[in-house]
């Protein structure tokens, strides 16, 4: 059923259309820049009768309610991506029921993991401040101190990863996981996140780490 919502959404219309053309459509937990990110990992293409033929197979024919919760206005578009991807949703069937909540709220129940009746919620797979794509494949995985998606089998994966320390063999583990992590779509992958920055002309040396500015390389002519 993940595989099949992720098959559905039109993610290249999300970044032409919504996004115009800054980003990329995602596929992993790993952003383009992002260390352990996998170029050879490919993003969901948009194939309905694909998205279709696995709801069949799962009993899902007619398709089902998902009642999903989301914080809005945190990100570049968040609000018409949700909408965009609810609409995609439905032309199967699926019956997206989504509501905007507070940030705290998100939080609370997050930490929690309790969501109630909710079938989903948005979330980013964000390697801030570190730029390494083990946190966000921790956060959705049994390490996570309230799990909510648990493969004991990716777990032990990225627990042999974070103990290695040679950077060709951790680059392969992680190249590894992050297919792992695409073809068990524990998230619904949309769109790599987008951040807009602005400083004055006197200001050079201007990089960002994922999303982060290195603030070493800064400098400011008087």
């Amino acid at each position: 059923v993940r595989q099949a919502l992720n098959f559905e959404v039109n993610k290249t219309a999300l970044t032409e259309t919504l996004l115009a053309y800054l980003v990329a459509p995602s596929g992993q937990p790993a952003g383009r820049f992002t260390s352990g990110h996998n170029p050879a990992v490919a993003p969901y293409p948009h194939d309905p009768a694909r998205a279709r033929a696995l709801l069949k197979a799962a009993g899902y024919s007619d398709g089902f309610v998902l009642n999903i919760e989301v914080v809005a206005n945190s990100l570049p578009a968040d609000s018409l991506i949700y909408q965009s991807m609810a609409q995609d949703l439905r032309a199967v069937g699926i019956d997206v029921r989504m509501r905007a909540i507070p940030f705290p709220t998100f939080l609370r129940k997050y930490l929690s993991n309790d969501w109630g009746a909710v079938d989903a919620f948005g979330l980013s797979f964000t390697a801030t401040p570190f730029n390494d794509a083990l946190r966000p494949m921790e956060n959705f995985s049994c390490i996570n101190p309230k799990p909510f998606f648990c493969d004991k089998d990716i777990a032990a994966a990225l627990r042999a990863a974070k103990g290695e320390f040679k950077p060709e063999a951790r680059q392969q583990m992680m190249n590894e996981l992050a297919q792992r992590y695409h073809d068990a779509a524990p998230a619904l992958f949309l769109v790599e996140q987008l951040d807009l920055y602005g400083y004055a002309p006197r200001l050079s040396g201007m990089r960002l780490a994922n999303r982060t500015p290195q603030y070493e390389a800064l400098t400011f002519t008087p």
